[in-house]
């Protein structure tokens, strides 16, 4: 089943999008620079505006619906008039082959993975203010409970840590980008965020601070077992 659908800006209402897709594609983050600059400012939500048997016939619907509201002198960021693309492309078994190996192999520079990790920050991260149902966060806690690393892995996960220290430039960058920031919660969630970012409904200035009763008996018996040798002289 295929549809075409349109992206309505939150703040005012007003289209600025119109696409064709199927399954979960009307919600995808996956989109233009031009897309989430828009969205980064306003918001957005979709709407479905009619549903098809045959993909061609959702394209042609969403050439039609883009010269429409051309005509109309409505401003759309569709670089094109519609019409292209594949539902559903996989590329073959070879082909993943392919891209494996020419990408085998490559490590990003530590600068280069800091810039990800700012690029990320705030309400630039596309999870920005989100949070799991709970009954996602119950499937994910169980699909974890019970879960165990083999000595080996321990093995290899102690030694990637020792001696990893960050540099003094990369530490100055780190510093710098949270120069300005407060933290941000809505009783639940805490989040660090610059004055120039939108902050989510139901957030506000402040950190939340919340232990689960199986942390605290963690806690309180790791302690009571560091007395106890203590006290031994163990």
């Amino acid at each position: 089943m295929f549809y075409t659908y349109i992206h309505i800006r939150a703040s005012d209402n007003k289209p600025f999008y119109i696409g064709k897709g199927c399954k979960k594609r009307a919600w995808s983050l996956q989109r233009s620079v031009r897309w989430h600059r828009v969205v980064k400012k306003h918001g957005f939500h979709a709407e479905i505006l009619c549903y098809f048997d045959k993909e061609e016939d959702a394209f042609e619907h969403e050439r039609f619906l883009i010269k429409c509201f051309k005509d109309m002198n409505i401003d759309l960021i569709n670089a094109t008039d519609g019409g292209e693309g594949l539902s559903g492309f996989a590329h073959s078994d070879y082909t993943k082959q392919k891209i494996s190996k020419k990408h085998g192999g490559k490590k990003l520079t530590k600068e280069h993975k800091l810039k990800l990790s700012i690029a990320k920050q705030g309400s630039n991260h596309p999870n920005f203010g989100k949070r799991h149902k709970e009954s996602t966060i119950e499937k994910l806690s169980k699909s974890l409970a019970g879960r165990k690393f083999s000595d080996e892995t321990k093995q290899k996960m102690s030694s990637a840590k020792k001696g990893s220290f960050a540099t003094e430039e990369t530490l100055k960058k780190l510093s710098a980008m949270r120069l300005g920031t407060k933290w941000h919660t809505n009783g639940i969630t805490n989040i660090r965020l610059k004055p120039s970012d939108e902050i989510p409904d139901g957030f506000y200035v402040g950190r939340t601070y919340k232990t689960s009763e199986e942390t605290k008996r963690k806690i309180s018996n790791a302690l009571k077992k560091r007395t106890i040798l203590a006290v031994l002289g163990g």
